[in-house]
């Protein structure tokens, strides 16, 4: 495998940088144009600014994932190439919300979180019970159905990095599913309609049918 010159490496996280930067400049751009449009006092700009800000955020990301390649599924090497360039991009922009302290916020609210998630391009249904501390990437790749309950610190990622290759696969989530605290979902796993997944189990690949436990219930 040809691993990229240190120029590339440099341009790659150059484009992965204004990648991540992109939705916050075009939220601040887009906020100064509407407050200077209103001609509000200060108090009342601060107040209209801070509520309008986490909405003007996920448009950016929205309108930012739509220029970016898409997200597609399947094995391949990493280094220079379209696909791995994708999903760096898309993992660039996933990092945006944390790296701009807006991912408390932003989850602490149903709507905002699943307006969030649509945005960049996760197919999750609206209301799903979550702890404000869970990670997911690659969202494109990932569904979630209604009444599914996800403890906290979760991981759900739907890619691995393993000998010099990149894996990307779809995560499914059925309809009243439990994930416990701590656990790993990894790519290519399909779990049924109200399972079980205790805490600290490491899924990758898998298949969980409708009604299972994965793991002891306390």
């Amino acid at each position: 495998m040809k691993h990229p010159s240190n120029p590339m490496i440099a341009l790659m996280d150059l484009v992965a940088l204004v990648i991540m930067c992109l939705p916050m400049v075009m939220t601040i751009i887009a906020e100064s144009l509407i407050l200077k449009s209103l001609g509000l006092s200060l108090l009342s700009s601060v107040f209209i600014g801070i509520l309008i800000l986490p909405f003007l955020f996920i448009i950016g990301c929205f309108l930012v994932r739509l220029c970016l390649p898409k997200l597609k599924k399947g094995q391949f090497p990493v280094g220079l190439n379209i696909r791995y360039a994708a999903w760096g991009m898309h993992l660039a922009l996933n990092r945006s919300i944390a790296v701009f302290q807006l991912k408390d916020f932003v989850f602490s609210s149903y709507i905002l979180k699943w307006l969030y998630w649509r945005a960049m391009g996760a197919k999750i249904a609206f209301g799903i019970n979550s702890s404000m501390y869970i990670t997911m990437v690659d969202l494109p790749l990932l569904t979630i159905e209604r009444g599914v309950t996800i403890g906290d610190k979760v991981h759900i990622a739907c890619h691995i990095l393993t000998n010099g290759k990149i894996l990307l696969g779809e995560v499914k989530i059925g309809e009243g599913t439990f994930i416990g605290i701590e656990s790993t979902i990894g790519p290519m796993s399909k779990i049924g309609k109200n399972c079980f997944i205790a805490p600290e189990q490491k899924l990758f690949r898998a298949r969980v049918k409708d009604g299972e436990s994965v793991g002891k219930k306390e």
